[in-house]
């Protein structure tokens, strides 16, 4: 028959605490089938629920056939960690940097379930993980997971879960884990660090555009953009040289100069000072470069504009003063 009023075609069926956010999802292309396996679907749900809280302690040995003893060695010495979890069973450490990294014994590991030594912000994470793995659905990219170390302090472990068969009719699934707490405290210092410097760089009043070797546009502030009128073209970070050199074009006196100046600025191995470019609208910039260099290599170019318009008016009305004395004389009078 057809579902129950107010129920879809489908189901999904909350497994596990709320803020995991996982779902058993079931799609049903016959309505009429409802009948006859939602009742299934949501128990097989509650199933997963109780399998989710239920501890899942260290096992002495591998579960099913044991490895040759070069296999295990082999385990045993990989930098990676890695963990083999039989849902039916338990857990087991296979590796020696278990122990050398989060500081438990890998032949007597804590007595809790592995879940345990999850943060709890990241065991829905955890979770999920390891419920695509037993469907045979293999996530391309890791997921970062704080675990607990033996002294209380939360490690970042940059993790990939892969699914196997134990036997005929068990499947385990295997968690192979890097350390990679100090690369992402050093990734988080250098957002924070670009995020204020971005911040500062925003603030100036002075236009500041930075481009890497390949033409790539890093950095641009928003001064910058009003200064060499870029707004309308959509110049900004990820946008390309060309391209604005492009919208330059439009706005400069001499275009094929203006630009030209741009290209050896650009170009050069020593910094450069007070360069000029004439707009269409009157203004008067100056430009200042200083390249950009890595360790071995040049790895961009940075640029200073500022709007020069009236100090270049002034001295061009002192420069017609000078050769003028009667003007100069007038000019001494107001």
């Amino acid at each position: 028959g057809m579902p129950p009023p107010g129920r879809p075609a489908g189901l999904a069926c909350q497994s596990g605490p709320l803020e995991w956010r996982l779902e058993l999802r079931v799609a049903f292309t016959d309505p009429g089938r409802y009948a006859r396996l939602g009742p299934a679907v949501e128990q097989i749900a509650a199933a997963a629920d109780r399998v989710l809280h239920y501890p899942c302690h260290p096992l002495a040995q591998l579960p099913g056939p044991q490895p040759p003893p070069m296999y295990a060695a082999l385990c045993r010495s990989t930098t990676e960690m890695v963990v083999l979890v039989d849902p039916a069973a338990g857990w087991i450490a296979l590796s020696d940097s278990f122990g050398t990294v989060l500081g438990y014994d890998r032949t007597a590991p804590p007595p809790v379930a592995l879940l345990a030594l999850v943060h709890p912000d990241d065991r829905g994470a955890a979770v999920a993980t390891f419920v695509a793995a037993c469907a045979g659905r293999h996530p391309t990219d890791p997921v970062d997971l704080r675990i607990r170390a033996a002294g209380g302090r939360w490690l970042i472990i940059e993790v990939v879960a892969r699914s196997f068969a134990v036997d005929a009719t068990a499947v385990a699934v295997a968690y192979y884990g890097t350390d990679v707490t100090m690369a992402r405290m050093a990734l988080r210092r250098a957002e924070l660090d670009r995020s204020r410097l971005s911040t500062l760089v925003d603030s100036l009043s002075d236009g500041v555009l930075v481009v890497a070797a390949d033409g790539r546009i890093v950095l641009v502030n928003d001064a910058c953009r009003r200064l060499l009128c870029l707004e309308s073209s959509g110049t900004t970070v990820g946008s390309d040289w060309p391209a604005l050199l492009s919208a330059l074009r439009k706005v400069l006196v001499d275009a094929s100069a203006g630009l030209e100046l741009l290209r050896l600025l650009r170009a050069g191995d020593v910094a450069v000072a007070g360069r000029r470019l004439e707009f269409t609208d009157g203004r008067v910039l100056e430009i200042d470069m200083v390249p950009l260099r890595g360790a071995t290599e040049r790895i961009g170019a940075m640029f200073q504009v500022r709007d020069v318009t009236a100090r270049v008016a002034a001295a061009r009305v002192l420069a017609v003063d000078a050769q003028d004395p009667v003007a100069a004389a007038a000019s001494a009078l107001n």
